[in-house]
């Protein structure tokens, strides 16, 4: 398949949930810090805001884990411009969303846990699969 249809596709992800008019910026990540696909009106530099994510998310994840207090859902963290949610998206990434604040962060963060799962289910594909190993500079399976 060619890498423009496989980019559509995610693309069309990424789009849905920047359409929202409270979403400054949407990255999805890689678990490795990697950009796997991005959409910013933000002047962003979209592989230290990945990278960045992965840390976060990762350690976030991590703490719950340690602490006992069940499943991992969402990081949010609050500036004075905005704020920075991140949520995991399966195995192989994860969600980033840049919003503005003093909105109704529930409404975004619902949209989110579904990009989420589209994003998951994507990677999950043959063509996620291939995106991957692509960025990975590793041969199609």
């Amino acid at each position: 398949m060619q890498a423009s249809a496989v980019y559509a596709s995610l693309n069309r992800i990424i789009a849905q949930l920047r359409s929202l008019p409270e979403v400054y910026a949407v990255i999805v990540a890689g678990r490795d810090g990697m950009v796997v696909g991005a959409d910013s009106s933000k002047r962003l530099e979209p592989r230290m805001v990945a990278a960045m994510a992965a840390s976060i998310v990762g350690t976030s994840e991590m703490a719950v884990e340690e602490l006992g207090i069940g499943r991992f859902l969402e990081v949010m963290i609050d500036s004075d411009d905005c704020s920075f949610i991140g949520i995991g998206a399966g195995d192989d990434a994860i969600l980033v969303a840049l919003v503005k604040r003093d909105v109704n962060a529930g409404s975004v963060l619902l949209k989110m846990r579904e990009s989420a799962k589209e994003t998951e289910a994507f990677l999950l594909s043959g063509e996620g699969r291939e995106l991957l190993d692509g960025l990975h500079g590793r041969a199609q399976r």
